[in-house]
């Protein structure tokens, strides 16, 4: 054998002339597989040394090594984070477009239902109205921000300024029986004053203990 056969690689052949055995057949499985196949490099692109092929998530940013870049898969997009040291790359996703801005429909929701309790009172059924009234602007508002998906709660705020109307109306109501029950209460007192009035004039000019008895 030659210099050059003892150092030259070994061929698929020479594993044909010997026994296949067990680890010569994994090491001709070895030499013809698919890893001496030439890669195609013009089928493999990158982007900022990022292969086109790398999953989308957060990774560091090239530009800026304490912040961490969104990768989309295809590209990177302008939405950066502080770089998380215990995260791995590509880990989590990014942050929402439209995040959901519940507050309005439960706050109109929770000003109908305290200014019906305060509408149980015609007293204070001026507080109600004033919080029906509220209530009833944040309700509109909420059903807009659900309908431009800003909000998921609709029904929550169409309940709310279901709640907030009522208190409005009876609010109202409340406002005229109180000012009506005042306003009678001041007739009751002026009547009671002329009485008054009318029962000391009579006593001043009864001359006789008859006469005063016939004062009323």
């Amino acid at each position: 054998m030659s210099h050059y056969e003892r150092t030259r690689p070994l061929l698929t052949s020479d594993f044909d002339k010997v026994r296949p055995t067990r680890r010569r057949r994994t090491a001709l499985k070895f030499v013809t597989s698919s890893a001496y196949t030439p890669i195609d490099k013009d089928k493999i692109s990158t982007q900022n040394g990022m292969l086109m092929t790398t999953p989308a998530g957060w990774y560091v940013d090239g530009n800026n090594p304490t912040s961490e870049r969104w990768w989309d898969g295809n590209q990177w997009t302008d939405q950066t984070r502080p770089a998380a040291a215990s995260a791995p790359p590509g880990h989590g996703g990014p942050p929402p477009a439209n995040p959901e801005k519940n507050g309005l429909g439960l706050a109109s929701l929770i000003l109908g239902i305290v200014g019906l309790l305060f509408c149980l009172m015609p007293i204070t059924g001026f507080i109600g109205f004033i919080l029906g009234i509220i209530g009833l602007a944040l309700g509109l508002a909420g059903i807009g921000r659900c309908r431009k998906n800003k909000a998921t709660n609709m029904k929550t705020a169409i309940s709310g300024t279901i709640l907030s109307a009522l208190s409005v109306v009876f609010g109202i109501v409340g406002i005229v029986m109180f000012f009506t029950a005042v306003d009678q209460l001041g007739d009751d007192l002026d009547q009671v004053g002329n009485n008054m009035q009318d029962y000391s004039d009579c006593i001043n000019q009864a001359d006789t203990l008859d006469e005063m008895n016939q004062c009323k």
